[in-house]
Order: structure tokens, then C-alpha cells, then sequence
């Protein structure tokens, strides 16, 4: 780990405005979001590869995640579910048309292919 850290330091400092994007840190363990958050975030002070970097993380609200990076700026897409939704939707929609092409033969239903759209939709929880 430590020499993944160095690393890290080395090509952040060869980088002219580096940035890092960490998606998905909510569904690591409790103990492991504490590491990651406790490790990358010096890199945004500069602290680490004496280059400040600019940090996006993508998470859902969790309460340690939430607390540690209250103290910066946020963006919360909690008031946004009917447009997430709706992008879900069309996403989704798109897909099953793919595939629905692939397997006509099947003679799958409108009403079952429907359905499964919208389980899908409702079970991805924006």
C-alpha cells in the first residue's frame, strides 16, 4: 500500500491539474470507506504530492461519508429522483429494446417485457 501511495504521489505531481474520481465508496465496508477517505483525501490540500488535486466522489448518503465530506463542497441528487428516474427509465428502455431485437424468436409478450422494465426501474433505487 505504500507503494501504491507513493505512486499515486509521483503521478499526481507530473500531472498538470490532476483530478481523481472515486464511484461506489458507500459499498465498501464501513472500515475500508474510513482508509480510503483517510488516504486520498490530503492528496486535495496537496498535502501528499505537493500538488493540490481536485477530488469528485460518488457516493450515496452514508453517514460516515457524509460527515467527513460536509466539511466541502457537495452536490445531493436526493431532490432529483423523478428526473433519475425518468433517465433510468429511458436507459433501461433502450436496453431491452436491444435486446428484445436479438430475441424475437423467444415471442416474449409486451406485457412481460413491460414488466420487467419496470422491475428493473424500480429495483435500481435512482
Amino acid at each position: 500500500m505504500q507503494n501504491l501511495k507513493q505512486i499515486l504521489a509521483n503521478l499526481l505531481s507530473s500531472v498538470k491539474g490532476p483530478r481523481i474520481i472515486i464511484d461506489g465508496l458507500d459499498e465498501c465496508e464501513d472500515a475500508e470507506q474510513k482508509v480510503v477517505l483517510r488516504d486520498i483525501l490530503p492528496y486535495a490540500s496537496g498535502g501528499v504530492s505537493g500538488v493540490a488535486c481536485k477530488i469528485l466522489i460518488a457516493s450515496r448518503d452514508v453517514r460516515y461519508i457524509t460527515a467527513v465530506l460536509s466539511k466541502g463542497p457537495t452536490l445531493s441528487l436526493n431532490d432529483e429522483s423523478n428526473s433519475i428516474n425518468a433517465a433510468i427509465q429511458s436507459f433501461v428502455h433502450q436496453r431491452i429494446l436491444e435486446m428484445y431485437e436479438k430475441f424475437q424468436d423467444l415471442e416474449v409478450d409486451e406485457r412481460v417485457i413491460s414488466g420487467i422494465e419496470k422491475e428493473i426501474v424500480t429495483k435500481s433505487e435512482g
